[in-house]
């Protein structure tokens, strides 16, 4: 009885060290893992609002060697009460890169949808703000070319880079200043032309 006993209670803390050790992964506390971090890009935080990622976007096309990106232009970077957009899964915001003929307007615009900005992770929240830099002060046309298998921050469908790390971001950032991406093609602007850029509609020429 006693043997039995002794038996018993071993197999028992086997059983419960199997159970607790299978709830973990190595990944989950190994203090090897590398993640890839970039200082630069904390300086938009959790609560920050789409227009602070003007100032970011400045500093960080003079950190690849683009100086007077936006200069002496009014910017106006709000929420958007455009019920297209806050209602589209893959769209979350517009700009308007052209006013009135010409590709160097007094005024930008750029909106957002607040739904989509308090859902979206911060590497998506980079992405959509650069796209719409993108159009606004780069105008930059949308391009679908995808080159092997990653998808260039123009692309017109933001749901593509769901999966897209800070890593693969900031990869990606550097051709999209440089104009080196795949499919780069830009707006030109007709006459008397406002310019919306909205999913796959605009209505500059190009």
């Amino acid at each position: 009885m006693k043997k039995s006993l002794i038996v018993g209670l071993i197999l028992l803390m086997m059983s419960c060290s199997k159970d607790s050790s299978s709830a973990f992964t190595p990944a989950e506390f190994d203090p090897t893992l590398e993640v890839f971090t970039d200082p630069f890009y904390d300086q938009v935080g959790p609560d920050a609002h789409p227009r602070d990622y003007w100032n970011l976007y400045k500093k960080d096309s003079r950190r690849e060697g683009i100086e007077g990106l936006g200069q002496d232009w009014t910017t106006s970077i709000e929420w958007s009460t455009d019920n297209s957009v806050e209602l589209s899964p893959d769209y979350a915001g517009y700009a308007i890169p052209c006013a009135y003929g010409t590709r160097t307007p007094p005024n930008v615009y750029v909106r957002i949808s607040k739904d989509a900005w308090d859902n979206y992770s911060k590497v998506r929240r980079l992405i959509l703000m650069y796209h719409e830099f993108g159009h606004a002060y780069n105008f930059y046309d949308h391009s679908e070319d995808v080159p092997n298998g990653q998808y260039p921050i123009m692309y017109p469908s933001l749901g593509v880079h769901l999966e897209t790390t800070l890593k693969d971001f900031v990869e990606i950032k550097s051709q999209f200043f440089k104009g080196t991406f795949e499919g780069a093609q830009y707006l030109v602007c007709g006459a008397a032309n406002a310019g919306f850029v909205r999913a796959k509609h605009t209505q500059c020429s190009h």
